[in-house]
């Protein structure tokens, strides 16, 4: 599994080394404001967890990714909350981490790097924790507003690390 983590990062890395300005298709303003948010992205990366934990999260986020939502966030949302509930905080906080990684360096306009999405992850995962939650009916209410939602602000990285990280179009 971290071979496979490994030819994601070198795919993300060969991508943006072959298109130059993937900071335009990124959606950032300039190409200092996207190298800026790649480092700052990259300081709060959580600590990876073991191959058995990620095989476990895969086999899970092939079924939870067909789940309906109106919007992202409740997606990722639920599968913060899914993951950490059947397999655990740190893999789900890892993932969540690791899908904004590849958004931001894929240079691909389909997708895009939010804050917002793993804040989402990180806050699903958090309440994954509780032994008596049903995620589905937690994040359909999800609004991104919740009571605890400053904690999972706080504590992007597992070391308890406050993010500077901003919006793409910042």
């Amino acid at each position: 599994m971290h071979l496979l983590i490994l030819v994601l990062a070198l795919s993300s890395a060969s991508a943006a080394a072959k298109n130059i300005e993937c900071w335009k298709s990124e959606g950032f303003k300039s190409r200092e404001s996207y190298t800026k948010q790649q480092a700052q992205w990259k300081k709060l990366k959580p600590v990876s967890p073991n191959n058995a934990d990620l095989i476990s999260a895969k086999l899970s986020f092939d079924v939870l990714k067909k789940t309906y939502f109106e919007n992202d966030k409740k997606l990722h949302c639920f599968i913060g909350c899914e993951v950490a509930r059947i397999v655990n905080v740190r893999t789900s906080r890892y993932l969540g981490w690791l899908k904004e990684e590849r958004d931001l360096n894929d240079c691909k306009s389909k997708t895009h790097f939010e804050v917002a999405d793993y804040v989402a992850t990180m806050w699903g995962a958090n309440e994954g924790q509780k032994q008596s939650v049903n995620c589905y009916d937690l994040c359909k209410t999800y609004t991104g507003q919740e009571p605890s939602q400053e904690q999972s602000k706080a504590t992007p990285a597992e070391q308890g690390k406050q993010t500077n990280a901003k919006t793409p179009h910042e």
